[in-house]
């Protein structure tokens, strides 16, 4: 994630993917079986934030920090989080949509808009602010849900 200065969010641990699988087989020479599609729901098994304030750590306690905040020393810091999902009970699937959920705990300025924003990343051991992974695509959004 990313933080472009603006104010900050506090997302907790608990986010949710829950992603729409493919049921579409393909057989050669004959046209393709769709099938209903499937849905599921996916914790973190894995997270961590990373704080520019404290480039060579990173932090697997507490809340999942992200975007810009000042502590009570009046510092600037800058947070990114990392969630890692277990996809393996997946192999072969395609995936058509994905939904995070991360309800936020706190903001520094709630008239302002959000500028939150989602990558996938390459896989990588020992992250922290100096040691980021690599960003590979940014994810639209953030969409907001309404229930009726």
């Amino acid at each position: 994630m990313r933080s472009s200065g603006r104010p900050g969010r506090i997302a907790r641990t608990g986010v949710l993917v829950a992603a729409l699988i493919s049921g579409l087989a393909v057989v050669p020479g004959t046209a393709a079986a769709a099938q209903s599609p499937n849905s599921t729901s996916r914790y973190s098994i894995k997270w961590l934030t990373t704080d520019s304030r404290s480039p060579n750590e990173a932090v697997t306690t507490g809340d999942a920090r992200v975007g810009a905040w000042r502590d009570a020393e009046d510092k600037h810091h800058i947070g990114k989080s990392y969630f890692t999902f277990d996809l393996t009970p997946f192999p072969g699937t395609q995936l058509f949509t994905a939904w995070i959920r991360t309800p936020e705990r706190s903001a520094n300025d709630c008239t302002k808009p959000r500028a939150t924003e989602l990558w996938v990343v390459e896989p990588s051991d020992a992250i922290t602010w100096a040691n980021q992974p690599r960003e590979v695509v940014r994810v639209a959004g953030p969409t907001r849900r309404t229930s009726a």
